[in-house]
């Protein structure tokens, strides 16, 4: 506004001249120096002001006027005089028929710049994300989905169920088998054994995305899987086998050979092991074979009274050992045993 204020200006000034010298003429030069001075001032400054309010209003009547009083123009001034209805001469050439804010392009139509259409006038305004979703509409969704099996044999029906969030419009599904479905939740059957990969994709007006997992189809000759656990250290029973033995048999009686009803006690490998005689005095107690092992009995009478014998010492072979134990008892207890 500035600018052009001060051009208009300069050009008044340069009117203001044009304006000076046709009042000089007409009114000729005999008039006194002080009253030509003053009426000159006043023309001047009515001409000024005249032109400021003419300029601020944008219409030129210059050439109209002048054109009037003077009928052609000085040769020494060289100023050409605007045609009639034009703007005012300007040192800015493009500020001439600049199109106003009514004449710009209406929304939806790119502005013309140096590089091209202005991106903020694109349809929408739509600024892509970069996962390529469109933010304007909402999220993208995310796909997720379940199957009643992860494998099964030939011939094998599996259901699949949408687990997918933030709201999907359309549903696209691969079954990794050549066949595809758009239902949100389908059921498919797959009749040949194989690892089939199922893809789902989902979609909404923000964006799509997709995920996928393996189903496993046997054709039923496979061996049947076992289920259970297996251990790192799995525990086995082992039968000992068994240790060959010999007898060691033989009878206890005292030292007349009356038959005691006696405890035998047999140790071996630091092992002992009993065992009572019978009425006859008769016993036998099983031993490992070659085995180094002492013997000896023991005789409680009816008083009470503990009678031991003398200890053996002996190594069984391979074959049965008779072994005869005599316990030495008091005359009235041999007696007594006798009966």
């Amino acid at each position: 506004m500035a600018k052009k204020l001060n051009e208009e200006l300069r050009d008044l000034l340069d009117w203001s001249e044009i304006f000076y010298e046709a009042f000089r003429q007409r009114v000729g030069a005999d008039m006194s120096g002080v009253k030509m001075l003053g009426i000159l001032s006043g023309a001047f400054l009515i001409v000024v002001l005249v032109g400021v309010l003419i300029s601020l209003s944008g219409t030129n009547v210059f050439g109209p006027v002048l054109s009037k009083i003077l009928p052609s123009q000085p040769s020494a001034i060289n100023t050409t005089p605007t045609p009639t209805g034009s703007t005012l001469p300007s040192a800015d050439p493009s500020a001439t028929n600049k199109p106003t804010a009514t004449n710009q392009p209406t929304t939806g139509t790119a502005s013309p710049t140096s590089g091209g259409t202005d991106p903020s006038s694109s349809p929408d305004n739509v600024v892509p994300t970069q996962n390529g979703s469109d933010t304007s509409k909402g999220q993208t969704p995310i796909a997720s989905f379940t199957s009643s099996d992860t494998k099964g044999q030939a011939p094998a029906t599996i259901s699949f169920t949408d687990l997918s969030t933030n709201s999907p419009t359309s549903w696209y599904w691969d079954f990794g088998d050549g066949s595809t479905s758009d239902q949100g939740s389908p059921t498919h059957t797959y009749n040949k054994a194989g690892t089939y990969t199922v893809t789902l994709e989902v979609t909404n007006p923000a964006g799509s995305n997709s995920t996928s997992f393996d189903i496993d189809i046997s054709d039923g000759t496979e061996t049947p899987t076992d289920n259970t656990t297996p251990t790192d250290n799995p525990t086995t029973t082992d039968t000992p086998t068994p240790t060959p033995t010999v007898a060691i048999g033989g009878s206890v009686t005292d030292e007349q050979y009356n038959p005691l009803a006696a405890t035998v006690i047999v140790s071996y490998s630091g092992n002992s092991h009993t065992a009572n005689s019978n009425p006859d005095g008769s016993y036998s107690i099983n031993v490992p074979m070659n085995t180094d092992y002492t013997i000896s009995a023991q005789y409680t009478d009816a008083n009470n009274n503990i009678y031991v014998s003398d200890t053996i010492s002996d190594t069984t072979g391979t074959s049965d050992v008779t072994k005869d134990i005599v316990i030495t008892l008091p005359a009235t207890t041999s007696s007594t045993t006798t009966g």
